[in-house]
């Protein structure tokens, strides 16, 4: 019996382990579609729909990469009015904080066109990206950029992606490409926008990169 109760004194009341209470301000999840928009219509959604909120903080929102008539207040509410010419898919790159921590997010927003005849312009790619990869910006813009005299810009690059080279390589095929050098702090989603004119043509792309942590 004496026995017993020496380990109940060492077992029984052994101090547990505290563990730390988890981050305040967070996403329900990466790449999430938003509720479409119409062109020549006002915009509005509140962003504090798509996360939870654990611990009671105060959540503030940032854009970081978002189309040009779109706002984002600190609240997290999106507003604005889009044009003819912001018809399709675009990307909204948003950051969301509890004062400590910060987690972005890549996020698609349809624009819908009452004129069935207007071509779609904006696109979105999702890709994942690690340290020594390649991203190839040719590849998504069909022969438009192998066209003579085409131009492009791109905005929002994240500092980890090097400013882009172009030529042709050995087989004739037109390239336009950035290597990716993350470091552990780019973790997570970031948004990129890239633009081609050819002629009276423009091609809108833009790119969600999660920055996969894998490697780290």
């Amino acid at each position: 019996q004496g026995e017993y109760e020496d380990r109940l004194k060492v077992v029984g009341f052994k101090k547990d382990r505290q563990t730390k209470p988890a981050t305040g301000c967070k996403w329900v999840g990466t790449s999430l579609s938003l509720p479409k928009a119409e062109s020549g219509s006002n915009y509005r959604y509140d962003l504090a729909n798509l996360i939870r909120d654990i611990t009671g903080s105060t959540c503030t929102f940032k854009g970081l990469a978002v189309p040009s008539w779109l706002t984002v207040s600190s609240s997290g509410v999106l507003s604005g009015t889009p044009g003819t010419s912001d018809v399709g898919d675009v990307a909204v790159g948003v950051e969301i904080s509890d004062g400590k921590i910060t987690e972005r997010n890549g996020l698609i927003l349809e624009v819908d066109s009452s004129d069935p005849a207007l071509k779609k312009i904006n696109s979105v790619q999702q890709l994942e990206i690690t340290s020594g990869s390649y991203l190839d910006y040719s590849a998504y813009f069909s022969s438009m950029l192998a066209k003579g005299g085409a131009k492009w810009l791109i905005s929002f690059r994240p500092s980890f992606l090097s400013t882009p080279n172009s030529g042709w390589d050995d087989k004739g095929v037109f390239f336009l490409s950035s290597e990716a050098d993350p470091s552990s702090t780019d973790q997570g989603m970031h948004v990129m926008k890239m633009e081609v004119t050819s002629g009276n043509e423009t091609e809108t792309v833009w790119f969600i990169l999660n920055v996969l942590g894998s490697n780290y």
